[in-house]
């Protein structure tokens, strides 16, 4: 489709002209692009705004997934504490069999 814009200061074309000429187009091809910008911005803005949305919830559930893992690694040290304890066992005998293992594999 041809679209024709008339009465156009001169200052305004000169401006077109010397930005087309920074990208290496014509006047027609840069004026194309802006307006093929122009139309679709609503649209990238509005899809910008969805992945800012998914990257706020996807950092808030990694703080949550954080958070419960700490809280779970606490309540897994109280309860190596309380297995030592019960079975008398000194955390450096521990240490060692893993260490054992750890070699064998």
């Amino acid at each position: 489709m041809e679209i024709k814009v008339r009465n156009v200061d001169v200052l305004v074309a000169k401006k077109l002209d010397a930005l087309a000429k920074e990208q290496g187009v014509s006047r027609e091809a840069f004026l194309r692009d802006r307006l093929n910008q122009l139309a679709h911005e609503d649209l990238r803005r509005m899809q910008t705004e969805r992945v800012e949305e998914l990257f706020d919830k996807n950092i808030e559930s990694l703080q949550t997934i954080l958070l419960e893992q700490n809280k779970f690694s606490e309540k897994l040290t109280v309860l190596e504490s309380v297995l030592l304890t019960a079975l008398e066992v000194d955390v450096s005998e521990i240490n060692e069999l893993f260490t054992e293992q750890e070699e064998m594999e």
